[in-house]
């Protein structure tokens, strides 16, 4: 499990026993307490710890090991930024809707309008890159921005209505060990 030290400075204060492997965190009037495995590690475990500085990306690469870099270096491309939509595939996608379920349409969220300005900008940068393209859908939701650690944005879309109107899956996610 990776944490971070936002989500556990929102659980502050709590009660860490490193020999023992227990970290005790305040949740809900009482503690729950997450329990490390207490057995030797294997021997193809491989764990860094590295302090990330979010200006400046080289200088993480530059800690890492060797043999990490290279790996970083022969899939470089995917972790570049999407630059148009996926390929077409043998099947594509639908969305099965409930029996009777009727297109809708909800207006827009109220935005000032600098918010405003960077959805249309965002919106207008998404159509050039081909990430988005135009729809004719009776369908709508709305958009809204959710302001990220460097303050910019990041732009999502509350399919919440829509997803009331699907079919849910008959058989939930396998859950693997």
């Amino acid at each position: 499990m990776i944490v971070g030290m936002d989500l556990l400075e929102s659980f502050s204060p709590m009660h860490v026993h490193w020999k023992h492997k227990w970290l005790s965190i305040p949740y809900e009037g009482h503690s729950v307490i997450l329990q490390g495995e207490l057995a030797d590690s294997p021997t193809e475990l491989l764990f860094q710890v590295c302090t990330v500085d979010h200006q400046s990306d080289a200088s993480v690469t530059d800690r890492l090991p060797v043999e990490v870099q290279a790996l970083l270096e022969q899939f470089n491309d995917l972790f570049q930024q999407p630059d148009s939509l996926p390929p077409s595939r043998a099947c594509n996608h639908a969305i099965p809707l409930l029996p009777g379920a009727q297109p809708f349409y909800i207006r827009p969220y109220r935005y000032p309008p600098a918010l405003k300005d960077e959805i249309e900008r965002q919106v207008e940068e998404m159509l050039t890159q081909g990430l988005i393209q135009p729809s004719t859908s009776l369908f709508s939701s709305p958009v809204l921005l959710v302001k990220k650690k460097d303050n910019s944005y990041r732009f999502c879309v509350d399919f919440r209505k829509l997803n009331s109107l699907t079919v849910k899956s008959k058989y939930p996610v396998p859950v693997t060990d």
